[in-house]
């Protein structure tokens, strides 16, 4: 598996990383690393605005066209809004096993919040959300855009 991470601090980042990309993949063909807005975007869903520390990481998994994990902290309404298009934010006392491998130790708990839905938003996505308690939240995004 290869992975690349970029982090991104503050909202002002977030518009300045969509001007560069970070290159993954070693020998094999390369493909940029979107800004982590553009990468919820292609998968139907919107960072919110008040994002910070924001984190992306991309994923060498086998039958993944694509496969990015974000991580940030955001104000906890901000954070379940993420949840509406795929039906709203719901208690999520696990990580599917399809999520597992690219979010990593991320762990659900009795107090976390979350959903999880595909799409066909460009491709058949798979899309998965864990909001940590608290406010600001932190928040575990896993989009996996198949290649079937």
């Amino acid at each position: 598996m290869t992975a690349r991470t970029i982090v991104v601090v503050g909202v002002l980042a977030l518009a300045l990383s969509a001007c560069s990309t970070l290159p993954f993949g070693g020998q094999d063909p390369t493909e940029d690393l979107p800004s982590p807005s553009e990468a919820m975007q292609q998968a139907g869903l919107e960072l919110p605005a008040g994002a910070q520390d924001v984190t992306i990481t991309s994923s060498d998994l086998p039958d993944r066209k694509h496969a990015w994990a974000l991580t940030f902290t955001a104000p906890r309404g901000e954070a379940e809004a993420i949840c509406e298009p795929m039906g709203g934010a719901g208690r999520q006392s696990f990580v599917p096993t399809m999520h597992q491998e690219l979010l990593g130790d991320v762990e659900a708990g009795p107090e976390t919040r979350g959903c999880s839905a595909s799409t066909g938003n460009g491709g058949l996505w798979g899309r998965f959300v864990l909001i940590e308690p608290g406010d600001p939240a932190t928040v575990h995004v896993s989009l996996q855009q198949l290649t079937r």
